[in-house]
């Protein structure tokens, strides 16, 4: 038995040396900006709003896992319930709690992005946005 264990950490320590010494250093920076591109990711410097969409993008995926995850949990618990009145209520109210979460959450995003969008369409005054592009140029 000491002579596996032995040989085990022999054998740890060797692949550790090799991996650690025989890989080759990487350029992280190497084609990150083509990638970046190619994954429409914005590079660079970036407005506060191209920011902060991308923070809520992001806060909107964690959201949606968690959502998922919670959807699992409680059709796990229900599906191993065995009949038990309790465990399968859980479950239920946890579906329902889950579910109606998501849609507070979808329906807040809807309003916030639509009164943003019409706030934004209110800054461009250009003839072409008013309708007002069939006036003469005097008036």
């Amino acid at each position: 038995m000491f002579f596996y264990k032995k040989s085990f950490a022999v054998f740890l320590l060797l692949s550790l040396f090799i991996f650690t010494f025989s890989v080759s250093p990487v350029l992280a920076q190497y084609g990150l900006e083509e990638t970046a591109r190619a994954a429409e990711i914005p590079t660079g410097n970036s407005s506060l709003p191209t920011l902060i969409g991308s923070f809520i993008n992001i806060v909107l995926g964690v959201i949606g896992v968690v959502f998922l995850v919670l959807l699992l949990y409680a059709g796990f618990l229900w599906m191993t319930a065995m009949g038990d009145s309790k465990k399968i209520s859980t479950a239920k109210d946890l579906i329902i709690a889950a579910v109606s979460g998501i849609i507070v959450i979808v329906l807040a995003y809807s309003i916030t992005s639509f009164v943003l969008n019409s706030l934004s369409d209110v800054g461009n005054t250009s003839s072409e946005s008013s309708g007002l592009k069939d006036l003469p140029e005097g008036l």
